[in-house]
């Protein structure tokens, strides 16, 4: 189903594309109109500056959509739209077949109309939720299987990350892109890194930064050569470094298991 949309206001209809290209057939498909409802998006200042000004109407005579779009987020737009779309719905099905009252207060004084605005906010309101969880969760999914490597999990390649922003503060300047999935500049995984090898990379890269730490402050150094009998006093800055040194090498490994 091809929609016929309308921009005569200003919203950045270019922006709003991708969500209404996805929202659209699913509201058809969850409503089950069978028929292209005209939807406009309208500016009008005077009604924006009033604080209980429309937000969206239909005409059941033309079955068409208008939304107002002036000072609103574009979600709020898109929850309007599904809401009157929800009155299409019930114009394909025939429930303005019934002569209702369309006028001032329609919603106080007509008890069919009031049934079918219940309806429009109840379904508007969780179509909209629904699509927006399903929508999310694919983006997320699609940035996801971008890198191209399948295989690996959430965990191990946050433990990647992790790992690599650690040796990059700890002195180690590997690029952290290679050290978290072996990602280039396009985002794309390289292909001939496979899991189990990579591991491996990185915990001899691990031993080796775990060796050159050694050499370059030894447990000794802080330690001055003791007669028998003196007492061991260790100064404060010492024992918080050797605090931080301990934590960053407990984490490094963590992040590997």
């Amino acid at each position: 189903m091809k929609f016929n949309i309308k921009n005569r206001s200003n919203l950045n209809l270019t922006e709003m594309k991708p969500f209404l290209e996805s929202f659209l057939p699913f509201a058809q498909k969850k409503m089950g109109f069978d028929r292209v409802p005209a939807i406009s998006f309208v500016s009008d200042s005077e009604n924006a500056n009033k604080t209980l000004g429309k937000t969206a109407f239909y005409d059941p005579n033309t079955f068409s959509v208008s939304i107002y779009t002036d000072q609103r987020h574009p979600k709020d737009v898109m929850r309007s739209l599904s809401h009157e779309l929800v009155h299409h719905a019930q114009n394909c099905r025939g429930d303005f077949d019934k002569k209702a009252e369309m006028g001032e207060g329609y919603f106080q004084n007509d008890g069919y109309m009031r049934e079918m605005e219940r309806e429009a906010y109840e379904m508007g309101n969780m179509c909209f939720r629904e699509w927006e969880e399903t929508y999310k969760k694919q983006l997320q999914e699609s940035i996801y299987y971008s890198t191209g490597d399948t295989k690996m999990n959430h965990k191990d390649w946050k433990n990647k990350a992790i790992f690599g922003r650690l040796m990059e503060n700890f002195g180690y300047k590997q690029p952290i892109e290679e050290i978290a999935g072996h990602i280039g500049e396009c985002g794309e995984a390289h292909p001939d890194m496979e899991h189990d090898a990579y591991m491996e990379a990185q915990n001899m890269r691990l031993a080796e930064g775990e060796e050159e730490l050694e050499e370059q402050c030894p447990a000794g150094d802080d330690e001055e050569e003791l007669m028998e009998g003196d007492e061991v006093v260790e100064e404060p800055d010492d024992l918080e470094e050797k605090k931080i040194r301990e934590a960053i090498r407990k984490a490094i490994k963590k992040t590997l298991k």
